[in-house]
């Protein structure tokens, strides 16, 4: 396993990235509910 410091190569870019695809996946799945 890797050490706790493995998440500060996540950029704050690439942690927004995140919370985009999750919300875009929100979004496809919210109007079916």
């Amino acid at each position: 396993t890797r050490p706790r410091k493995a998440l500060d190569w996540l950029t704050p870019l690439e942690k927004f990235a995140q919370l985009v695809d999750y919300h875009m996946a929100f979004e496809t799945v919210a109007p079916h509910v």
